[in-house]
């Protein structure tokens, strides 16, 4: 007859061994697809029962054993290295339950034996067994047995050596199998991508070998990469403690031994899928577990193996792992380094070990044998009707046995009540102290009420004084406005009134000269009317000369009228010149209207910061024209061509951004004089509408070159055009929307706690506003505010949408810093999207998210074609974290490098430090070669000995720069090095945290050092020696008003009166650094060497001078290698700074304090 064989199945099963559970899954799944019913022993019976559906009884209660075995037909001893002396292996723990022993398996093998049940053990790993004893229970178990499957060929090499005879069958670990079913049923699609690799570390204590675990932190310490993480897995992690122990202590050992820099966790997983999951998330794996390496494996990763047993080394062989991924725990600190490595620096020209797919299949398929040999058994059992049987077995105590048994359930049973007793006293003493709590919380909260209602009152009276002081503030900064006013214009009348009195000590020399030449001939000729006339002819003639004068006196004199002082004249001559072409532009709005937020007010700014001067032609009068030091101010109905012309150069640049028909005769003229014009279509509306337009059509017929804002904007000009037209996109203020700077709350937000959105429209137009859709927003947001800034007048709207005054879009930075969405609504007009370039930039260059119904080619923007209900998290996680490339291509500056193009000269050699800077340099890099090419001849990056991959980034995808590589980590010897490679004209040294919007601050700095030979090194970054500090410590330009550029420095280009300069935007001639000693090693790593060049160059009588050379941008504490707080800076600044005041005690001349 057949039946279903009822099978106890047991082994180290219930512990949460990941390993060992894969081995159940599989063993389970074989007896019940072969008709079988199994029961398992376990050490966490109602743990085992929830995960396999199987009856479960306690490995330590030997009643519940006896029970199943008397109800079976056959015991089978599970996969796995039980029989090992690893642990303890003594036959006294045959009989005696509380002794933990690898003996204790052997009790319900025997108990088997005694009911009479075929016996099996099942895939085993033996060994090692060193001692007698264990050798002669594993002997008398093997050999009595029915069936018996090991895994490997040593273990039955073993078998054989302590006496076994019998017939034994060898097959890979089922492991093999097991695997390949688990990662078939995984949902690997899920894994999502991380921002850093993953490494997964399958680690167990293992004593018995020294220092393995400290070189293996090492190791991940030292070669570890910056965009790789540690992930622990806890392969065992016991659900109770007191029965088997858990990997994870150990495992936050080791994390806690890694360096800060390097991101771990550790994870423990009961679950076998959940483990495999986990480990499919890791891009390469280190496994010290038998189980742990099979898994890896069948996952295809990227693995390395610490081997410390025979039943490792033996599967590793088995899969064909290569020697060089396989350690032994005594291998040296070098191999584990190498191991790291490898797995972690993997490439396409060296692909990471994977198993072959013929190999893994064939240990799959040979790892079947085990089951075959299952089958056999189970299918014996079918046909052969079970009889209970029991027989003793001579020496074996099973009466004592069951004593200690009931010994071991009494002590549970007293702990048990233990606990209880302590838990009920516990409650006691807390609902004792609760009530204790309660009463004096009470009392507080009486207490808290009273001074709540008090604070309320101070607050009232705190809010009154803050909105008094508030409106006193105001007042106060509207009268600092003036004055600051007020004093830039004496100071610039001062300058001129020095000027003046230049050219009038002049002019007196010239007079003293004419008097002298005057009163030579009337001396000569008094003394000879005294030599031959006597005194009576002198007085005679100096009586006749007072006659002659009073009666000219009588005479009325002609008044010469004095000039009137013009002041529009006096600022443009207020600013040096420091670029040769002048800007000219005749603009569609007055300069100060919608507070400079239009494109010729925002090309202009951008030209002056660049040393040109700007020549600014208003549409009407300006009846509050705006002043700055080196524009001039016109208005077009008023201006005459020679007015005009008088004032430029042949290098001039004329911009029309008007289409106005006034504008036509200069143009002409402009063209007969062959100056260089562009016609910037930007405000060209009739373009649209009408594109034969005589005005537009004619000023696009004279100019040399035709500006377009879009692609679009071409098609609007006959063929005749084409070859002229450029595209010169809308832009943003980098230096006005900067990210590095903080701003202040606006006055109207400062009480307004809603979540806000901002509609920032610039050039006084809203015809590219979709308003419906604004207004469905709207209605969809009710609890979020939707401010407006930039018009008049707007169409009817939902009350949560607000119009802010004109005005205010003087202070646009600020609104645009503190609103948390910037909102683009973009209708279907045509044009529209370029005009909404310059309403979306500010938002992208201070970071903020950017609500398009559109699809843009301008950043990162949140896409929502539809109106709907907002989730500003999911908005503001659309936000790029940085966006400086995007700022590098689309400032003010470059657009204006695009109508005035930088000549090549290429005469300038470029050098960068890096010291770990792999995650900046690249930046550094792209924009430096993007904008300022034309004056490179070569950019050299000097690597000072860092640990990560900045050096290999720049050999990677910079081929055109030159990289040195610098044995130590020293500013001194890194940029003397630098030196050594330059071949260029000029030096110019930068740190790898800046970065470019453009070239003009090499052409401001070029230019000040052609055209003044005195100055020995201009530079960006300038400080200054407080006379009131002993630490060298003073003033930076950083925290400077205007960055340090007053009024003098203005008018000059540049200022001298600077302590020193840092090498970060640092210009000087290759002949001066070869007239100096270099950089002064003795200051490395870092402190103090760029000051000491600076005072070696003004030994040479030489100037060191400062200028806010435009276009360069500096993110602060990036490249800072130490750290400024910790004693081993302090000692290194206090060693230099005492070196650097002995080295030139001789020169308190250099050590200049700060003056505004």
């Amino acid at each position: 007859m057949n039946r279903k064989p009822k099978v106890v199945l047991c082994g180290w099963y219930g512990a949460s061994n990941v390993g060992d559970e894969l081995l159940l899954g599989a063993i389970v799944d074989w007896i019940k697809e072969l008709g079988g019913e199994p029961t398992i022993i376990s050490l966490n019976p109602a743990h085992t029962e929830q995960v396999y559906g199987q009856p479960a009884v306690d490995f330590h209660n030997l009643g519940e054993i006896g029970q199943a075995l008397a109800e079976s037909d056959a015991f089978i001893m599970g996969g796995g290295g039980i029989f090992q002396e690893h642990h303890p292996f003594n036959a006294c723990a045959l009989y005696d339950p509380l002794m933990s022993d690898i003996a204790q398996y052997a009790r319900p093998f025997y108990m088997a034996r005694q009911f009479g049940l075929k016996t099996m053990i099942l895939a085993h790993g033996v060994g090692p067994l060193r001692s007698a004893q264990a050798q002669a229970i594993a002997r008398d178990v093997f050999s009595t047995a029915d069936v018996v499957t090991i895994r490997d060929d040593q273990s039955a090499e073993l078998l054989r050596h302590i006496g076994i005879t019998r017939p034994i069958v060898t097959a890979p670990d089922p492991g093999w199998y097991a695997a390949s079913q688990v990662i078939r049923k995984l949902a690997l699609t899920d894994i999502e991508d991380s921002p850093k690799k993953t490494l997964g570390l399958i680690i167990r204590e293992w004593p018995k070998d020294a220092g393995w675990s400290e070189k293996l932190v090492d190791a991940i310490n030292a070669e570890l990469p910056e965009n790789w993480r540690c992930v622990w897995f806890a392969f065992q992690h016991a659900l109770d403690e007191q029965r088997a122990e858990s990997d994870r202590p150990y495992l936050e050992q080791l994390s806690d031994a890694l360096v800060d820099r390097i991101e771990d966790l550790v994870v423990d997983c009961i679950d076998v899928s959940a483990m495999a999951t986990e480990l499919a998330h890791c891009d390469a794996l280190v496994s010290m577990r038998l189980h742990g390496s099979i898994l890896a494996i069948a996952l295809g990763k990227p693995c390395g193996f610490l081997e410390y047993d025979d039943k490792m080394i033996r599967a590793h062989e088995m899969a064909g792992v290569p020697q060089s991924l396989r350690l032994s725990l005594a291998a040296p600190s070098t191999r584990f380094n190498e191991l790291i490595s490898a797995l972690t620096q993997t490439s396409e020209q060296t692909p990471a070990w994977t198993i072959t797919p013929s190999t893994h299949e064939s240990l799959r398929r040979a790892a079947m044998a085990h089951k075959a040999e299952l089958a056999a058994l189970l299918e014996s059992l079918k046909t052969e009707e079970r009889s209970f049987s029991w027989e003793a077995k001579e020496g074996f105590d099973w009466l004592n046995t069951w004593m200690q048994h009931l010994i071991w359930q009494n002590r549970d049973i007293r702990r048990a009540k233990d606990r209880a007793h302590a838990l009920l006293r516990y409650r006691d003493s807390e609902l004792q102290q609760s009530s204790a709590r309660v009463d004096a919380l009470q009392r507080g909260t009486e207490d808290l009420n009273k001074q709540l209602e008090s604070a309320r009152q101070e607050t009232n009276q705190l809010r009154q004084t803050i909105d008094q002081q508030q409106v006193r503030i105001n007042d106060i900064d509207a009268d600092n406005s003036a004055k600051s006013t007020y004093i830039l214009e004496k100071e610039i009348h001062v300058a001129m009134l020095e000027q003046v009195i230049q050219k009038n000590s002049r002019t007196l020399g010239s007079k003293v000269a004419g008097a002298y030449k005057v009163l030579t001939p009337k001396v000569k000729r008094a003394i000879y009317l005294l030599q031959n006339g006597g005194p009576a002819a002198l007085l005679s003639a100096v009586k006749r000369r007072r006659q002659i004068r009073s009666a000219l006196n009588e005479k009325p004199l002609i008044a010469i009228p004095a000039s009137p002082e013009n002041i529009a004249d006096a600022y443009f001559q207020a600013s040096s010149q420091l670029r040769e072409e002048e800007l000219v532009i005749f603009a569609n709005q007055n300069f100060s209207a919608l507070g400079e937020q239009h494109r010729g007010a925002q090309l202009a700014r951008a030209a002056l910061a660049a040393g040109h001067r700007v020549i600014y032609i208003s549409p009407a009068v300006d009846p509050e024209p705006r002043h700055l030091p080196g524009m001039l101010s016109l208005a077009l109905p008023e201006l005459t061509k020679g007015e005009l012309f008088k004032n430029l150069s042949e290098h001039s640049l004329l911009v029309y951004l008007s289409s106005n028909a006034d504008v036509i005769p200069f143009a002409k003229y402009a063209k007969d004089r062959g100056l260089n014009t562009v016609f910037d279509t930007f405000y060209c509306e009739l373009l649209s509408s009408n594109p034969q337009d005589a005005a537009p059509q004619k000023l696009a017929e004279l100019a040399d070159r035709v500006c377009v804002s879009g692609q679009t904007s071409g098609c609007h000009f006959d063929a005749t055009h084409a070859k002229k037209i450029f595209t010169v996109p809308q832009a943003a203020s980098h230096t006005y929307f900067d990210i590095y700077k903080e701003y202040q709350l606006p006055f109207e937000w400062q009480e307004d706690n809603r979540e806000k959105g901002l509609l920032l429209i610039t050039e006084g137009t809203d015809h590219w506003v979709d308003w419906n859709y604004l207004k469905l927003l709207a209605e969809e947001n009710q609890h979020l505010a939707i401010h407006i800034l930039g018009m008049d007048t707007i169409p009817e709207m939902p009350g949560n949408v607000c119009l802010l005054p004109t005005q205010r879009l003087e202070q646009a930075s600020l609104y645009v810093a503190h609103a948390d969405f910037i909102v683009a609504p973009i209708s279907d007009t045509a044009g529209a999207s370029e005009f909404a370039v310059s309403s979306i930039l500010p938002g992208l260059f201070l970071r903020k998210p950017v609500v398009c119904n559109k699809e843009m080619r301008v950043g990162k923007l949140f896409h929502l074609p539809t109106p709907t209900a907002l989730d500003l998290d999911q908005i503001r996680s659309s936000a790029p974290a940085n966006n400086d490339l995007l700022v590098a291509e689309n400032s003010w500056l470059g657009r204006l490098e695009q109508l005035i193009p930088a000549l090549p000269r290429q005469d300038v050699s470029v050098i960068i430090l890096i010291h770990n800077n792999a995650k900046i340099i690249g930046r550094c890099l792209q924009t430096l070669l993007l904008h300022c090419s034309p004056y490179i001849r070569e950019v050299i990056v000097v690597d000072n000995a860092s640990s990560d991959d900045g050096a290999s980034i720049v050999e990677r995808e910079f081929p055109g720069v030159k990289l040195v590589r610098n044995p130590e980590n020293g500013c001194s010897s890194g940029r003397n090095l630098g030196v050594e490679h330059a071949t260029g004209k000029y030096i110019a040294f930068f740190d790898s945290d800046q970065w470019f919007t453009g070239s003009s601050g090499f052409a401001e700095a070029l230019a000040i050092l052609e055209d003044n030979a005195n100055v020995g090194v201009i530079g960006w970054n300038a400080g200054w020696f407080d006379a009131t500090r002993t630490d060298l410590g003073g003033m930076i330009a950083d925290y400077c008003p205007n960055r340090a550029m007053n009024a003098q420095a203005t008018q000059d280009g540049y200022r001298s009166d600077i302590g020193f300069l840092g090498t970060s935007g640092f210009f000087m001639r290759r002949e001066t650094f070869d007239a100096i000693e270099g950089f002064d090693t003795y200051y490395d790593p870092t402190c103090f060497e760029d000051t000491d060049l600076c005072f070696q160059i003004r030994a040479l009588e030489m100037e060191v001078s400062f200028r806010d050379l435009s276009g360069i941008r500096h993110q602060p504490h990036q490249t800072t290698g130490a750290d400024s707080g910790s004693e081993r800076y302090k000692k290194l600044f206090l060693r230099n700074s005492n070196y650097f005041k002995e080295k030139w005690r001789a020169h308190p001349e250099y050590f200049l304090d700060y003056t505004p």
